[in-house]
Parts: structure tokens; sequence; C-alpha cells
């Protein structure tokens, strides 16, 4: 069940994204702050594919070596944390001009639906890692926070940052996110 819900994460997330893009209105306050969570979202997410390479994309959990450097010496799992940050963004901006009640539910549903997608995938990811890395992924395990960091960096760092995974692993990211921000944008303007 786990390696079906890792390789669908995206389509399994598409619900949350379909009742924030289609039933969400945003107000300015709402537009303004949830940029801010989207900015910091993909920053995170563009840090931590300079560092773990083309694998993000994959449909079947990989991994060619242990990355422990950049914002993995911080946090096990920055790509999920900065997909979080971006939804959670999209949801706050969804949640602006609609009645608080709907607000709630726009926040809630996306927050539920990625806990119980990631909460999946993270364990079969740590699995996966335990068995090929050993003891070098159990020390990094019991060092570094899964999502929130709150200890002193991993002082064995592992990896080197990359522009080149980015600029090709990302571009449909930056895709998916201009035209869902164009949408919102679109909205605010428009008051539709």
């Amino acid at each position: 069940m786990r390696n079906f819900i890792f390789k669908y994460r995206g389509i399994l997330l598409l619900p949350s994204a379909f009742i924030i893009l289609f039933f969400g209105k945003p107000s300015l306050i709402s537009f303004l702050a949830g940029t801010i969570f989207i900015f910091f979202g993909e920053m995170l997410r563009i840090w931590g594919v300079g560092y773990a390479g083309k694998t993000t994309r994959s449909d079947h959990v990989e991994a060619p070596f242990l990355v422990t450097a950049g914002p993995y010496s911080y946090i096990r799992n920055p790509l999920y944390a900065g997909n979080f940050f971006i939804g959670l963004g999209f949801s706050i901006m969804a949640a602006g001009g609609v009645t608080c009640h709907a607000g709630l539910f726009i926040v809630l549903f996306f927050i539920f639906s990625a806990f119980m997608v990631y909460g999946a995938i993270i364990p079969l990811e740590e699995t996966f890692l335990i068995e090929k890395f050993g003891e070098d992924f159990v020390n990094y395990k019991h060092y570094v926070p899964r999502l929130i960091p709150w200890k002193k960096p991993y002082g064995v760092r592992k990896g080197i940052f990359s522009w080149e995974p980015v600029s090709t692993g990302e571009i449909h990211t930056f895709i998916y996110l201009g035209i869902a921000y164009m949408i919102f944008l679109f909205k605010l303007v428009t008051g539709i």
C-alpha cells in the first residue's frame, strides 16, 4: 500500500488541490500571506532538489547515496516540508474570501491529505534507507528531525548542491505553481 501511495503521491493530493483552486477565493491579505508560505516552500524545495538530484521525481523509492548536506543537515524530509508549505500557502490564499467554515474546511482538508500521504511514504523511504545505508542512516535518523528543525545541523555532511537537477527537475513544479498562482491572482483581481 505504501508503495502505491508513493508512486501516486501527486495524484492522491489532487482532490485537495481541486478544492483549493475551485472553491477558494482569495482576499488581499490571504493572497499575500499565502504567497509568503508558497515562496518559502519553493525555496526549501529548490535547496533540497539541488542536493538530492533527479531521484526526487521517481515513481519508486531510490537513493544513489545518503544526502546529509544542505537542508538535509537540518531535517530529513525538506522536499515534503517544502510541499507542505506550498500547499498550506495555497490553502491560506484560498480561505481568505470564503466563509469561516469553508476556509477552515479548505485548510484542514489539505493538512489531512498531506498527513495521510506523507505519513505513509516517509516510513517507506526510511525503511529503504535503513536497508541500503544501514548504520549511516540510523545515526543520521537519530540526530536529524523528520520535518521540524530543532537541533544543530548534522555534523557529517555528504552531498553537493547543483543547479542542474533544479533547472530540469523543478520545471514542472514552476509551471504548476505559476498556473495556480495566476488563477488566484485572476480571482483576486476579478473578485470571482
